[in-house]
């Protein structure tokens, strides 16, 4: 049986329109909901990168093309 995850693989992946970085989560998701607002798709993402030790997060607000369905 084929492994059902690799049907999601091929599909094409939405191209983000503009990254905004940001300083908490907290305002990426504040900014993300002005943009919905907008009419944008928006999503607020945190990224962790650095040792395990002592990490460091990245906090970015992904717009996207507001999805048409036809």
């Amino acid at each position: 049986m084929a492994n059902p995850n690799r049907a999601f693989a091929n599909i094409a992946k939405r191209a983000p329109v503009e990254e905004i970085n940001c300083k908490s989560l907290w305002d990426a998701q504040c900014v993300a909901e002005g943009k919905r607002a907008e009419g944008f798709d928006a999503k607020a993402t945190q990224r962790k990168y650095g040792s395990r030790a002592k990490p460091s997060y990245a906090f970015t607000c992904f717009v996207y093309e507001k999805a048409t369905r036809s």
